[in-house]
């Protein structure tokens, strides 16, 4: 597979790591006690960021309780908090020693902080830490001392050595690079975060039982669409296109579990939603506690077996499958058992999409979003898989999975599953595609040994690509040994300790789309590109504390948890 780079989102992800750790660390510390106030980082806060996250630093009952449990099962050793603490000075200074939590930070430090970034990639991506300030005297003496003095509409900040900034501002002490301290003055000079209607509208929904929040813009995910990930002129498009949908921004609820860290992008399980709010299949999750919830569960799931669904009913389709689904033109599964559990058990990223199918048709449809871009992408399809692509081939898929495994980032193994809801159909599809790829620039292709199978070698992929057609299955895999075991692996994901755990910590209503071995992913990110980027250097040492990551979605309910052991 193609070599690792660095991802503009490792550092959005890292800066919330920090401030969910940071939490964790000071209410194991202090214990849970009264809920969060003070004052408010989003006042701090740009109107327009890409990312913003706020958490409470102590927060009070079963929240308390949880983030303490999970911060002791995650370090372990008589000082939990220590650990923890000299883990945040790695990540803020590379433990050269400029700053210490205890004497510098832990004697200042209120009852909230925040972070935000003001774009996912280049110079404005540099995240800015916001730390309420108990004592703005002691936060000053702390952090505004050292390196260079400059003033800015009347706030004196310190320009450190290796080009981090501190200020102290309106009850918080301000840690970023220069631009983002200049930001933070400006919002509080002027129009924030907190007075934007965007904003405003999405967090006073928010129930109050939670330890932070995340808010994602969008409209900043244009900023990542550059030359060599898109096409120069296909990103110009799309940024045009986010600019004139100009999409909700999306918030997520953080919350504390004995054994994870959670983020809810959605209503939580057991939340009951206003009236008029519940729509179809509110029945199936939205309202109304889970079985098990509350407490643990008494019917957990039992992922790779046949008829799992994590909530002891039958198998269910994925969102939006009507009355038939599974049926060709339907786009959607009938597998006794979901895809994901059933990949190989060495994969360290496996990501499920119950309804391909369903998805693909509506992406190439016009009528569904004529403000995307589709007429390429349909000529590409229709070169690719013949002029009745749409017509013939898409109706017939179902569910997909993806995984990827391997330890060396220049040769990595993977593939796409994909269930084949009519073989008719995509059997005789799969050999149009892989005479159409042979005669693209650098392709080849011919027939393989593996019956059903056709071997390809692509350009800037140190292996050969398999594409093949068994039973109900479709496989394009990276290597000979991934596509085999992508078809009847003999070990599967589903019964390695990893994954059963990352399922146990999901609502009993739910079931993994999506699942990350953590500690595998790191060493193979260490030994790629993404070891140069700050942000990686920033998060490395403080997702050691996690496992695994999973991502599970049903009706309205999004939910991704960062587990221990």
């Amino acid at each position: 597979m193609t070599r690792l780079r660095s991802s503009p989102l490792l550092l959005a992800l890292g800066g919330a790591v920090v401030l969910a750790l940071v939490v964790l660390a000071v209410a194991l510390a202090r214990g849970g006690d009264a809920a969060a106030t003070g004052p408010d980082p989003a006042r701090l806060t740009p109107p327009r960021v890409a990312v913003f996250a706020d958490v409470s630093l102590h927060p009070p009952g079963a929240e308390g309780t949880s983030a303490r449990a999970l911060l002791a099962r995650a370090l372990g050793g008589p000082d939990p908090a220590a650990s923890l603490a000299d883990l945040v000075k790695r990540a803020v200074d590379g433990g050269r020693g400029a700053t210490d939590y205890r004497t510098d930070v832990k004697p200042w430090l209120g009852s909230r902080a925040g972070v935000f970034f003001r774009a996912l990639a280049g110079p404005r991506s540099h995240g800015t830490l916001l730390l309420a300030a108990r004592d703005e005297g002691l936060a000053r003496r702390s952090l505004v001392t050292g390196g260079v003095r400059r003033t800015y509409r009347g706030v004196t900040y310190a320009v450190r050595g290796d080009g981090t900034v501190a200020a102290v501002l309106d009850g918080f002490g301000v840690i970023g690079d220069e631009g983002g301290v200049r930001a933070a003055v400006d919002a509080a000079r002027g129009y924030s975060l907190a007075g934007s209607d965007r904003f405003q509208t999405r967090v006073n929904r928010l129930k109050g039982d939670r330890v932070g929040l995340v808010y994602f813009d969008l409209l900043a995910f244009g900023d990542i669409l550059r030359p060599g990930l898109v096409p120069r002129s296909t990103g110009r498009q799309l940024r045009e296109r986010l600019a004139i949908t100009d999409p909700d921004p999306i918030v997520a609820v953080i919350s504390a579990k004995e054994r994870a860290l959670v983020f809810d992008f959605g209503p939580r399980p057991g939340d009951t939603l206003p009236g008029g709010q519940q729509g179809a299949g509110a029945d199936q999750g939205d309202g109304g506690t889970p079985p098990g919830e509350a407490g643990g569960g008494s019917n957990p799931p039992v992922p790779g077996q046949p008829g799992a669904t994590g909530d002891g009913s039958a198998p269910e389709a994925g969102p939006g499958s009507g009355s038939n689904p599974g049926a060709p033109g339907a786009g959607l599964s009938l597998l006794s058992s979901p895809l994901l559990p059933e990949l190989p058990a060495d994969a360290w990223l496996a990501i499920g999409v119950p309804d391909f199918g369903q998805r693909v048709g509506e992406l190439l449809d016009p009528s569904i979003d004529q403000a995307l871009p589709l007429d390429a992408l349909n000529r590409a399809v229709r070169r690719l898989a013949g002029p009745r692509a749409r017509e013939d081939l898409v109706p017939a898929l179902g569910a997909m999975a993806v995984f990827v495994r391997g330890s060396n980032p220049r040769r990595l193994e993977g593939g796409a599953v994909i269930e084949s809801l009519d073989p008719s159909a995509t059997r005789p599809a799969l050999r149009r595609i892989a005479k159409a790829l042979d005669r693209e620039p650098g392709w080849r292709s011919r027939r393989s040994d593996l019956t059903g199978a056709y071997e390809l070698d692509a350009p800037k992929v140190s292996q050969p690509v398999y594409l093949l057609s068994r039973g109900n299955r479709i496989v394009a895999a990276v290597g000979r040994a991934a596509a085999i075991d992508a078809l009847d692996a003999p070990r599967k994901l589903g019964t390695t300790p990893a994954f059963r755990a990352a399922s146990a910590t999901l609502a009993p209503s739910l079931r993994p789309d999506s699942f990350l071995d953590l500690r595998t992913a790191l060493r193979v990110f260490d030994r790629s590109r993404a070891r140069r980027s700050s942000a990686y250097r920033t998060a490395r040492p403080l997702l050691n504390v996690f496992s695994y990551a999973v991502y599970a979605s049903k009706n309205r309910i999004r939910r991704l948890a960062l587990g221990v052991g």
